[in-house]
């Protein structure tokens, strides 16, 4: 039953309870806030950065529904390592919108009017190239340059909006299935490339939200603080932990997987992390942009 037909079974029940069916009415139309917020806001937004070279692509925003899953994943599931959550709920109280792909190397070029990756060794170079070896406090310092341009106000996903938005509705060790015999036709792995450098953007399957490269490629900064995996309760809009200071060697969440690794090290619940200072070839970042009425 949807949001309207709930309040519609309300507004009758009140005809014969009184002021028990105000207080259901209320409590629905709270809970379906966030969906009808969701309903009024497009779908999917393209970010007219100036500059961007006439051979990129744009910077293309989806949106991301409120909602609740399971994050993490079970002991048994193939290719788990200890650094995964356990299962546990999380709620994400809010809509957001999230880059359709990987931010670029065209893209970090017109917002910042340079181009640094053409003088970096181990990278692949283009405008529709992941941009890379980028620590998180250079993602960290663009993203606030960017916000200066008044298009928006973008940050780097919270560990559990990137969990949640790979996944789009599934519970399954891929958004693609439990099997990563087709994995192939969703990611690049170290089973599909003849090297280990990041390959252009879009170019696979995207999930069921619209998302390309969840999986593979790269690893995506998340902006959370490192913690060591533990069992937790029902969770609404985590963070990671709190902290006063952000120090050069803090650990911080990256996720996806990257071309390194073989399918079963790129499912929707795997996760690491690196100094916040650290670069590596195989890490790169997406931005979400926060909704607005």
């Amino acid at each position: 039953m949807n949001c309207a037909a709930l309040k519609h079974f309300a507004i009758k029940f009140f005809s014969f309870y009184g002021i028990i069916g105000i207080l259901i009415f209320l409590l629905l139309a709270l809970s379906c806030g966030s969906e009808a917020e969701a309903d009024a806001l497009e779908k999917t937004i393209t970010i007219d950065l100036p500059n961007l070279p006439d051979d990129a692509k744009a910077l293309e925003m989806v949106l991301i529904p409120a909602g609740t899953f399971t994050m993490g994943s079970p002991e048994d599931e193939c290719g788990r390592s200890n650094r995964e959550w356990p299962p546990h709920t999380v709620t994400i109280s809010k809509p957001f919108y999230m880059g359709k792909y990987e931010f670029t190397q065209g893209q970090w070029e017109a917002v910042t009017e340079q181009n640094p990756f053409q003088k970096r060794k181990h990278i692949a170079i283009g405008p529709d190239f992941p941009a890379t070896k980028l620590s998180w406090s250079q993602c960290s310092s663009f993203i606030k340059k960017l916000n200066k341009k008044d298009l928006g106000t973008f940050r780097l996903p919270t560990e559990a909006e990137w969990e949640y938005a790979c996944r789009a509705g599934t519970d399954t060790s891929f958004f693609f299935g439990d099997s990563a015999d087709n994995a192939d036709d969703y990611m690049w792995s170290r089973r599909n490339t003849d090297s280990d450098l990041a390959m252009e953007v879009g170019q696979k399957e995207p999930n069921a939200w619209g998302l390309y490269d969840m999986l593979g490629n790269v690893a995506e900064w998340c902006s959370d603080q490192w913690q060591e995996p533990c069992e937790r309760g029902a969770q609404i809009d985590p963070k990671g932990p709190l902290s006063m200071l952000s120090l050069p060697l803090t650990s911080r969440v990256f996720r996806g997987g990257s071309t390194m690794n073989p399918p079963d090290k790129n499912r929707s619940a795997s996760r690491g992390f690196e100094q916040q200072i650290d670069f590596h070839y195989s890490l790169g970042f997406r931005v979400v942009m926060e909704c607005t009425e």
